[in-house]
């Protein structure tokens, strides 16, 4: 045996194996010199053998990585196309080995070499394959994680039904929701084509094209556009479309056709009415747009819920729809004026009432609104002028004092004796004065001519046939009896008969004035002393006088009776005589020395005191 075969075989050194390839486990090493073979095992099998100068190795065989088919889904929210979408395909590296390589010689074989383990990498998406309904849709690369499928048959919408109702305030569109329909249903399947040439596949999954949605709702009115609404609209309504025409509403006034009230009629205005057409056009999402069926509208005429007849200045009176006339029977009458009315003043028996033939005139103008009350909440005003007829004569009324005393009196009369009048009674003279003078006495008073009985108000009203009163006239009347006979009466004794005023009775008694005493000295040696007493005055005699009235009916009356006489006698003044001539003045008892020696002495001014009145006696 030679020294070499003597030596232990050495076994290959600096293996290593690579752990992230995926097609194999790449193996490589130092062989040892003079080795005939080598030798490779995995998990101490051996699995391949080859040269001895050979140091690499690629195990194809190792157990392969893997690789999971991802979970695909396809969208049906999309209008526009489906959305298929997958994740990355989950792979994973293969089992890991551990391998050895093993040197032969010609003597023998060496030991194992070291340890290595390895092992094949995950395996690498290379393509995607994407199957619709079966076929092949797209080729895509391994990187690729979704695809817009906008061939996919597309969704649909019908078109909306319009229909319309009319009223006065607008013309009401209303549609419904337009039915949308997605697209066909599609199956989409994903392969997943690995770098080893393996092909994984997904589980099928369905996905479809959404209806197309609706942006807005647009009007068309008579071809052109109208408002733009939200998708969530389903009702418009045209309150800028053509009202519906009405003519002047036929509104007339009785011109005097009757004497019991102003008749009022009206009529129904004409309509015409001014139709749209109409088309809702909803606009989708995608650009496009779908018109709905056309159809054709017009505001309706106005409700008339309510008709309001006002006169001029009056209160307003409702009426139902369906009335077209009324009569005014409070609109001013016509009147019935009886002219004049005498009233007489010197009957005894009665007060004789005339007056002239009354005029019968129509009644004024009366002004009336007609006012139209719409469902809508509108108003509309018409006017008309008419007036009641003048009113036949039915009969008069009387009355006295404010009170009826002939209620029925003939249209044909023209005078009314009213007897029951208050009678006249007799009247006492007023006023009886009496004016003393110092020789008689002058009477006066106040009587008149006649009696007059109580003055009465009497109204005569015309009343129309209608039952309305005409305008009342007035006039004053009273009963009266003439004065025959007046007597003047002195202390109950007649002494004079239908006398001229003033009276003047001179057949009375006067006051007497008694002179006064005087005594003169006899033993005063420079003068003489007088002294005197007052004067004696004695009153004019006093008498009763009346004044009695006889009238027609022979009543008679007497006056209030006053007592008079001729003026009673005043002192004014003493006057003191010497030898017949003038000496003194004295104005009551008294005394005064008188020098002896003679001479005139001057007589002072008489003072006058609150007896100065002089009268004459």
């Amino acid at each position: 045996m030679s020294p070499a075969e003597l030596e232990p075989a050495k076994a290959p050194t600096e293996l290593v194996a690579t752990e992230n390839r995926p097609d194999a486990v790449h193996l490589e090493w130092k062989a040892p010199t003079g080795a005939r073979a080598i030798s490779i095992e995995r998990d101490g099998v051996e699995i391949a053998r080859f040269s001895g100068a050979a140091e690499s190795y690629d195990d194809v065989e190792a157990e392969a990585g893997t690789a999971s088919a991802p979970e695909v889904g396809a969208t049906e929210n999309r209008e526009d196309a489906v959305l298929v979408s997958w994740p990355a395909a989950r792979v994973a590296p293969g089992a890991e080995h551990r391998y050895a390589a093993i040197a032969h010689f010609d003597h023998g074989r060496s030991a194992r070499s070291t340890d290595a383990t390895g092992r094949r990498g995950s395996p690498g998406v290379v393509a995607v394959e994407l199957v619709r309904d079966g076929a092949l849709l797209a080729e895509l690369s391994g990187v690729e994680l979704a695809y817009l499928d906008e061939d996919a048959s597309p969704g649909t919408i019908d078109p909306p039904m319009l229909s319309v109702a009319e009223s006065p305030l607008a013309v009401s569109l209303t549609w419904q929701a337009p039915e949308a329909r997605a697209g066909v249903t599609h199956s989409y399947s994903v392969f997943v084509v690995l770098a080893d040439g393996r092909r994984v596949s997904a589980a099928a999954v369905t996905g479809r094209r959404a209806a197309p949605r609706i942006d807005n709702f647009g009007i068309l009115r008579d071809g052109e556009a109208g408002p733009r609404l939200d998708p969530s609209t389903r009702t418009f309504d045209d309150f800028d479309a053509h009202a519906a025409e009405l003519s002047e509403t036929p509104f007339l006034a009785g011109q005097g056709t009757s004497a019991h009230g102003v008749e009022l009629s009206w009529g129904v205005p004409l309509v015409t009415l001014r139709p749209h057409t109409y088309e809702i056009v909803a606009a989708l999402d995608d650009g496009s747009s779908i018109s709905s069926n056309a159809v054709q509208g017009a505001r309706a005429a106005p409700v008339i819920t309510e008709y309001r007849l006002t006169p001029l200045a009056g209160t307003a009176i409702s009426f139902a729809p369906t009335t077209r006339s009324f009569t005014d029977t409070t609109a001013a009458p016509g009147t019935l004026e009886t002219g004049s009315l005498q009233a007489s003043l010197d009957q005894q028996a009665f007060v004789r009432l005339s007056w002239t033939e009354p005029a019968a005139t129509r009644g004024p103008d009366s002004h009336y609104s007609l006012t139209e009350v719409f469902e809508s909440g509108g108003e509309r005003i018409s006017f008309a002028t008419g007036h009641r007829g003048p009113p036949g004569l039915a009969r008069f009324e009387v009355y006295r004092d404010g009170a009826a005393i002939d209620l029925a009196v003939s249209s044909a009369a023209r005078s009314f004796d009213d007897a029951g009048a208050t009678a006249p009674n007799a009247i006492a003279a007023t006023d009886l004065a009496a004016f003393s003078s110092a020789t008689s006495v002058a009477l006066s008073w106040f009587l008149g001519d006649k009696a007059q009985g109580t003055a009465h108000t009497y109204e005569v009203v015309a009343v129309a046939s209608d039952g309305q009163d005409g305008s009342p006239i007035w006039a004053v009347g009273n009963r009266s009896m003439p004065l025959i006979r007046t007597a003047v009466l002195r202390d109950g004794v007649e002494i004079l008969v239908d006398p001229a005023l003033p009276v003047v009775d001179t057949n009375v008694e006067r006051g007497t004035v008694e002179a006064p005493s005087i005594a003169a000295s006899q033993d005063r040696l420079r003068d003489v002393r007088l002294d005197w007493t007052d004067p004696v005055i004695t009153p004019s005699r006093r008498y009763n006088y009346e004044v009695v009235s006889t009238y027609a009916d022979g009543s008679t009356a007497t006056s209030v009776s006053i007592e008079a006489g001729a003026a009673d006698p005043i002192l004014i003044d003493l006057q003191i005589h010497r030898d017949d001539e003038p000496y003194w003045f004295a104005y009551g008892a008294g005394s005064l020395d008188i020098p002896s020696a003679g001479g005139q002495r001057r007589l002072p001014s008489p003072r006058r005191t609150e007896r100065s009145t002089r009268v004459s006696t």
